[in-house]
């Protein structure tokens, strides 16, 4: 081989050397940066497994610890008195508050909630082995532990909102975010966007025409009985000849209750046993749910109730309140709370000088009532007075008349509506007929300011002597029964006035007063009127000493409710007419389908959180 030759083979083999070298060399160096990334990989994957579990950790808080926290301060803050516990409508028969008014009113539980969270998180950051370190951090406000809401975050914290109706659902948004570290170098941040839907429950019994948790054997709903709001019993119906409903009707069927507790340890009744059915006065047996036909009719077709929207034989037992503790509580706070028994109770619209309203020449009520009066008497001559114009602002008269410049209550304060007596009431009335011999109603001047909201919570025994009426009232004309069989109903376009009454008797009865020969001031009027809703937890709406006298009084013209334990006795009939005592006929005031009330009026289950749930929309990996 020439030399040329060898050194080209030479040339050739050294280059290869150099090539391999050369690989090797790169191999190694890829080998070692492998090695790092594998390292920086783990780390990272490491990261990444704690903030999951962060989350997950969050997520857990989010259902227990922070849920019981919600719930707490819903509970706090909702307002009882209004229409919707957080937030307000313009007008009362606006289907839903106002955005605003709702992210006001429900920014005091997220401040609070907020802290209370807080107070949970920020101290806990969870220091793991190798420098690894999570947080979890909440948001319901803009900043958490004293840390704004991350600003490369690419969710959102949006507002409290308002979702839908009966119950009332609410949304309160959330931000939960987990930061995780491994080392100084390499940290990982999650964030999820969810929200808390709480419902606030319970309507409250206002929303019935007529309510009755027991029956009463020989009280029957005849062709005299009228209702056009809703009506419910916890037991069954006793029919005669034709009632009319123009709203649902429902019975439960219960025959066995007992005591039990609710969900926050309140005393309470629950049913263990039901026959629904139905009584017709003229058939000899009780008719199961399953045999009434329909249209719902006696056997021999004597009885037959008519049924506008409809009934339910097996509607849920409704369990009545087991005392009036809340109402004493927020009287004792805001309202007017008096011990003992008194003579009367009086309430009137009037002027600034204390004067009744009186008619015009169109016969309206003049002037606009720029007070509403509370008198309460411990006898017939010792009095105490009160008056409040729409501020809400109460004052207590003076012994010589005058009206001080500070109110009766904290400047601060308003006056909630709440009148709580432990004791009994002889004589409950508005204003007296002018004349007072006049056999109607409209002559009585109202006993409710338009701007009037009045919750009267007498312990025991209240008997109404007289007209209540009110100024302003949702409906105009009385629901009644023509000669030829047909319905009037009255008319109620009126329904965003505020004025409206409560009645409450937590142990006692609902009288309406009657024959008494020596003490007529303890008798109602002939054709009496009450506006509001009224109700017994243990006793009976009932007309005093019915006899064979053979007296017919006219009519209880209710605007509003009936809400009684046990069925009273109002009138006795004959062939379907009354011939001792009053007829009932109820107008229901349509305001309280919309879930307008009394103040503090019971409600029909406690009022408080009736579910929480938490959602969750989205899961975002956040770099930091």
């Amino acid at each position: 081989m020439k030399f040329s030759e060898r050194g080209a083979a030479m040339l050739a083999a050294l280059a290869f050397l150099i090539i391999v070298s050369g690989i090797t060399a790169l191999m190694f160096t890829s080998t070692l940066s492998e090695i790092r990334h594998t390292g920086d990989d783990l780390a990272i994957v490491q990261a990444l497994t704690l903030a999951r579990g962060g989350i997950n950790l969050g997520g857990r808080i989010l259902q227990d610890a922070v849920r019981d926290e919600l719930q707490v301060l819903t509970l706090r803050e909702a307002n009882t008195v209004e229409r919707f516990p957080f937030g307000s409508a313009l007008q009362i028969s606006d289907p839903k508050p106002s955005a605003n008014s709702v992210i006001t009113d429900l920014n005091d539980v997220l401040t609070d909630l907020q802290a209370r969270i807080d107070a949970l998180l920020c101290s806990e950051t969870l220091t793991l082995v190798n420098a690894q370190k999570v947080s979890v951090r909440v948001y319901v406000t803009a900043e958490a532990c004293n840390d704004p809401l991350p600003t490369n975050a690419t969710i959102k914290l949006p507002t409290a909102r308002y979702i839908s109706g009966q119950p009332r659902t609410y949304a309160v948004p959330f931000v939960l975010v987990a930061n995780a570290e491994v080392g100084s170098s390499y940290k990982r941040s999650i964030a999820i966007q969810g929200e808390y839907q709480f419902t606030l429950g319970g309507g409250k019994f206002s929303q019935y025409a007529h309510f009755t948790n027991k029956r009463r054997e020989s009280l029957w709903f005849t062709s005299d009985t009228i209702y056009d709001g809703r009506v419910h019993t916890n037991e069954t119906f006793n029919l005669a000849y034709r009632p009319w409903f123009g709203a649902k009707v429902t019975s439960a069927g219960c025959t066995s209750v007992e005591s039990a507790f609710d969900a926050n340890g309140k005393p309470t009744t629950r049913c263990t046993s039901t026959m629904p059915g139905v009584n017709f006065h003229s058939d000899s047996a009780f008719r199961s749910a399953d045999d009434i036909g329909d249209p719902p009719q006696s056997s021999n077709g004597q009885d037959k109730p008519q049924f506008i929207q409809g009934v339910d034989w097996k509607a849920d037992y409704v369990p009545l309140p087991h005392d009036s503790l809340e109402q004493k509580l927020k009287a004792e706070a805001k309202g007017l709370k008096r011990d003992g028994d008194f003579y009367s109770l009086t309430l009137y619209a009037g002027d600034a000088s204390g004067n009744y309203l009186s008619k015009d020449h169109n016969g309206d009520w003049q002037p606009a009532a720029s007070h509403q009066y509370i008198e309460l008497c411990k006898t017939v001559s010792s009095c105490e007075r009160f008056r409040y114009g729409d501020n809400h602002k109460l004052y207590k008269q003076a012994d010589d008349g005058t009206w001080p410049d500070s109110p009766e209550l904290l400047e601060e304060d308003d006056f909630n509506g709440l009148i709580y007596i432990n004791g009994k009431v002889e004589r409950f009335k508005g204003p007296g007929r002018n004349p007072p011999d006049s056999e109607d109603s409209a002559d009585a001047p109202p006993a409710l300011a338009a701007f009037a909201t009045l919750t009267v919570v007498p312990v025991n025994d209240v008997r109404i002597t007289g007209d209540l009426t009110y100024e302003d009232p949702p409906c105009s004309g009385v629901l009644s029964r023509e000669e030829d069989g047909a319905i009037t109903r009255p008319s109620c376009d009126n329904l965003n006035t505020k004025n409206v009454l409560g009645v409450f008797s937590p142990e006692g009865n609902v009288i309406v007063g009657n024959k008494h020969d020596v003490d007529t001031t303890l008798n109602a009027p002939d054709n009496v009127t009450i506006h509001g809703s009224y109700m017994t937890a243990k006793g009976m709406f009932v007309t005093e000493n019915l006899r064979n006298v053979w007296s017919a009084r006219g009519d209880i013209n209710v605007l509003g409710g009936i809400i009684q334990n046990e069925e009273g006795t109002t009138g006795r009939f004959q062939n379907g007419a009354i011939v001792d005592g009053y007829g009932m006929n109820i107008t229901f005031d349509g305001r309280m389908a919309l879930d307008y009330a009394p103040p503090y009026f019971p409600g029909t289950s406690p009022s408080d959180v009736q579910g929480i749930f938490v959602y969750s929309f989205g899961q975002r990996e956040q770099v930091f």
